[in-house]
């Protein structure tokens, strides 16, 4: 290959624009997974707790540990089972496809119910994963079962 086609076509660290890859957490210093990120996790959970009269939607401190425990290995698990058993089909309009899983009790009220203030607290309440307590929806008909538009689930 021509050397001046070859360094006109650089990438990586050659490449007149890198910026040093992915970066690290403002707060640890920790590789982050997501190029766009600005803190890790753990960080971000912690500076959104501190800054949380800033941001929409926060409720008591649960808002962050509601996060970390929808994006725990426990809660993906509960999911894909409550995918399978329903057969990846909207339970309420019966459209195959794409499918969000929905607490029948909602997460607010289980969450009052049992007092959950900690991780450990939510992974230990079994009503938060029994699976006869999730139904697979389709994104309109779960929107439909937020807020004033709620709906009762057979």
């Amino acid at each position: 290959m021509n050397n001046s086609i070859k360094t006109q076509f650089k990438s990586g660290k050659a490449h007149p624009r890198w910026k040093g890859g992915k970066g690290k957490c403002l707060d640890c210093g920790v590789v982050l997974n997501k190029y766009s990120a600005k803190r890790c996790l753990t960080c971000h959970v912690l500076y959104m707790h501190e800054h949380r009269e800033d941001y929409g939607g926060y409720v008591d401190g649960r808002s962050e540990l509601i996060e970390l425990v929808r994006k725990s290995k426990k809660y993906r698990v509960w999911r894909s089972h409550v995918f399978e058993r329903d057969g990846w089909t909207c339970q309420t309009c019966h459209a195959k496809g794409y499918v969000e899983a929905h607490h029948k009790i909602r997460f607010s009220i289980l969450w009052e119910k049992y007092h959950i203030k900690t991780y450990k607290q939510a992974m230990r309440c079994k009503d938060l994963w029994d699976i006869n307590n999730g139904v697979a929806l389709c994104q309109e008909c779960h929107e439909m079962t937020k807020g004033r538009l709620a709906c009762q689930l057979s």
